[in-house]
């Protein structure tokens, strides 16, 4: 267990939720959601669609999607925000990318096959103090279901889709 007393350790007090949602018919909408320590909303982007072209495809290969989730949405999401956050959680491996983008460290929080068991997985593995942070996020709330959030931005991305038909 980590000392929370240190600097380096100390529970964020704002987290960004970064996370990208593939559609079939129009490419990839992503969406950054900034919460403040009780979880509650300090600020919300959405892009509008990115739809790779066929020279991306060709070109990227099998890194296509790591440009489009980390630079392509998640740089522009990161840089959008004028919250700044302690801590970005994305939802996928490839939007780990976008740490290239931020100053804040970035943790891929996924679950594992247990019920209720969660890992993070930091984009700095070299810098163990961004792991800390990230840690004692988990550790700030325990009881918590911390992938809820990006089920918000889905409905929020879904909601703004259907204001803007």
């Amino acid at each position: 267990m980590s000392d929370l007393s240190s600097d380096s350790c100390r529970p964020p007090a704002v987290v960004g939720y970064l996370t990208v949602i593939e559609d079939a018919e129009h490419g990839f909408f992503g969406g950054y959601l900034v919460l403040n320590a009780a979880l509650r909303p300090l600020e919300f982007h959405c892009t509008a669609p990115v739809q790779p072209t066929r020279a991306q495809e060709i070109l990227y290969g099998p890194t296509l999607r790591e440009y489009v989730f980390g630079e392509q949405i998640g740089g522009a999401l990161l840089a959008k925000a004028r919250a700044k956050a302690d801590l970005v959680l994305v939802e996928t491996e490839e939007a780990l990318a976008a740490q290239r983008e931020s100053d804040a460290p970035l943790a891929w929080l996924r679950k594992e096959e247990s019920p209720g068991e969660r890992r993070m997985i930091t984009a700095s593995p070299h810098r163990p103090e961004r792991a800390a942070v990230a840690e004692a996020f988990v550790t700030q709330h325990p009881g918590l279901d911390l992938m809820e959030p990006f089920e918000r931005i889905r409905l929020a991305i879904a909601e703004a889709r259907r204001a803007a038909a």
